[in-house]
């Protein structure tokens, strides 16, 4: 009898025991929904697309019926899954599904934080899941377009190159058109940084920067002065610039020639024959410090008159002379000599034609010696014919 109750009660227990396990391990069994971020920043216009996770711990398997239960009004969320338009999931026990909560910011929204409700329900089994969404000012400095050294200076005929840095400060890979507002005439080329290759546009990563080479050319008849240009790099989220100056201190250019223009001149033998030069600063900066020099026949001197000039003002001119001798021992023929007019910025040649003819003195010595000669001979027939 005693044996009997004795088991009666073990039994009664083990019961006991077994429903209380099955109870607690019904409560752990829970289903609900996740995602890594519950609040974000957007800006107007953007799309969100956010993962959502539904778990089934310890449930038997579920038809998840799903929606949006709260939404800001001008708001049209959905939820997809794959390419679908979904409202219900179906989650085995012990897994994970998920799907997707997708909205695109009106773009009328006001900047604040506006709050949608995810509802996951199967049976009477339900979990919500809360997302905040700020929608904030547009950013205007997602790119950044600096340099250094913003402003050079040189002649006209002188190539400018700046080095700037493009930076993509926003949180999405970008495309960049490249361009640049400049006075007419002058040309701009884009190169990236220590490339000779010239681009129009690239593509930048969020976080990185591209070192570009900016080259600008001016027109050659640029007038001396300061010239801004403008520089930028356009995406779809906004442009990037950067204002650049190029101070030009003008064109320098010499030319040399003669007044008439011809580059030939006739000279004797042993004699100094000036030769009149025309010196012409046709650049748009004065010249300085002009200096002459020349390449002649060897034991020929060419010197000029005055021996250099101090200054040669932008569109103005200056005759020089120059003295050309050839040796006494030239022989009569055309020789070339050619003359150089030079500065530190610009220089000009010009080659000049040089006939050599003997000296007229010699001429006439041999005309008289043949007409001695001649009225010797006369003289000799005259004297002697008669006998």
């Amino acid at each position: 009898m005693r044996r009997s109750v004795i088991a009666t009660t073990t039994l009664v227990a083990l019961t006991l025991a077994l429903l209380l396990s099955t109870q607690a391990y019904a409560q752990t069994g829970r289903l609900w929904l996740s995602t890594p971020f519950t609040g974000i920043a957007v800006e107007r216009g953007e799309n969100v697309n956010l993962r959502i996770e539904v778990h089934n711990r310890g449930l038997p398997p579920q038809d998840v019926a799903l929606s949006v239960v709260t939404s800001p009004e001008g708001w049209e969320p959905v939820l997809k899954g794959h390419d679908f338009i979904v409202h219900r999931v179906f989650v085995g026990t012990d897994e994970t599904e998920y799907f997707y909560f997708n909205v695109k910011v009106p773009g009328e929204a006001e900047t604040g934080e506006y709050t949608f409700v995810v509802r996951a329900s199967a049976g009477n089994i339900t979990d919500e899941l809360r997302i905040e969404i700020r929608v904030r000012e547009m950013a205007t400095e997602s790119a950044e377009l600096v340099t250094q050294y913003p402003v050079l200076q040189g002649p006209a005929r002188a190539t400018f190159q700046f080095r700037l840095n493009l930076s993509n400060n926003g949180f999405t890979e970008q495309t960049y058109t490249l361009g640049a507002d400049t006075p007419e005439g002058w040309e701009v080329a884009f190169h990236p940084s220590y490339e000779s290759k010239q681009i129009t546009s690239l593509s930048l990563k969020a976080g990185s920067t591209q070192g570009l080479d900016v080259k600008i050319n001016p027109p050659l008849t640029v007038a001396a002065g300061e010239y801004p240009i403008t520089v930028y790099a356009t995406s779809p989220t906004g442009t990037a610039s950067a204002e650049l100056k190029v101070i030009i201190t003008g064109s320098y250019e010499i030319t040399l020639t003669t007044p008439t223009g011809r580059l030939n001149a006739d000279v004797v033998v042993g004699r100094e024959t000036p030769l009149t030069l025309l010196v012409r600063n046709t650049g748009t900066a004065d010249l300085k410090d002009i200096n002459f020099s020349s390449s002649k026949p060897s034991q020929w001197s060419v010197t000029f008159e005055p021996e250099s000039l101090d200054e040669l003002p932008a569109g103005e001119e200056r005759e020089v002379t120059a003295f050309i001798k050839p040796t006494a021992k030239a022989i009569a023929g055309d020789y070339a000599v050619s003359i150089r007019a030079s500065t530190r910025e610009a220089t000009d040649s010009a080659e000049f034609r040089v006939t050599v003819h003997t000296s007229t003195v010699w001429g006439w010595v041999g005309v008289g010696i043949v007409l001695v000669v001649v009225l010797g001979v006369l003289w000799v027939f005259q004297a002697y014919g008669r006998r």
